[in-house]
């Protein structure tokens, strides 16, 4: 049985720890927004190589892009070339991808939120992966690698977003309930993000415990809401004790 929790840092230094069944927002549909253009991309049906995918359907007043991936088991690189400045948000979303190769998000510099919904079966992931992404204010992973990334892994990857405006980081659902206990441990060290400003950051949808200092690896941090795993009782003290050290600093 796991418990939600959550503390919001205030000038009062008011700590609240809330129990129910959400404490935070979560990814959503693969539409958000009513001016969203969903794109489908059947990697299989490309007139040159499944490897080799470029979007042409981008306009210049596009704002939000929602990309459904069919059949791209290695998601094309090169797949937002023809992308224009206007764009401020992206989903991408795949039930069968299985790698992510560096350069993937190449051409989306101006972008300030990305979702990656799904990507639960990657077994490669570029820990370059996120570095096109200069603008970025808002990261959301749903399900993403799952069943075999490891979260150290994970989050070296998320780790190069340093220098990036990153303000929300949202990852849910994020280990399969068949994963080793040893690999159900989040290391804050592995998350933390340098030269870069989290203030919220929201961990839900599977029981984790929690390692390490979010008060080091998070200094900016105003909002936290995770899933607490009942097993770590231990952990999750020094966790909860280092937030109330931030409540009463920040």
């Amino acid at each position: 049985m796991g418990t939600y929790f959550m503390f919001l840092f205030t000038l009062a230094a008011v700590m609240s720890l809330v129990n129910g069944d959400k404490c935070g927002p979560v990814p959503g549909p693969l539409v958000t927004t009513n001016d969203t253009v969903v794109i489908n991309v059947d990697c299989q049906l490309s007139a040159s190589s499944p490897h080799h995918v470029v979007i042409t359907a981008f306009h210049e007043n596009v704002t939000h892009v929602a990309v459904q991936l069919v059949h791209c088991h290695t998601v094309p690189v090169g797949l937002f070339t023809n992308v224009t400045h206007q764009l401020i948000s992206v989903t991408v979303a795949s039930e069968d991808a299985v790698q992510l190769l560096e350069g993937t998000f190449n051409g989306l510099e101006h972008v300030t939120e990305l979702r990656l919904l799904g990507f639960a079966s990657l077994t490669n992931l570029s820990r370059s992966l996120f570095e096109p992404m200069r603008n970025i204010e808002t990261l959301i992973l749903d399900r993403f690698g799952r069943d075999n990334i490891k979260l150290s892994d994970l989050g070296k990857t998320i780790q190069r977003l340093s220098g990036s405006p990153i303000r929300e980081l949202i990852i849910t659902n994020i280990r399969s309930a068949s994963k080793r206990i040893d690999d159900t441990i989040l290391d804050m060290n592995d998350f933390s993000i340098k030269n870069a400003s989290v203030q919220r950051l929201i961990v839900t949808g599977v029981l984790l415990a929690y390692k390490g200092s979010i008060r080091r690896a998070f200094p900016a941090l105003t909002y936290f809401c995770g899933v607490l795993d009942n097993i770590y009782t231990e952990q999750t003290r020094r966790v909860m004790m280092d937030l109330l050290f931030l409540s009463n600093t920040s």
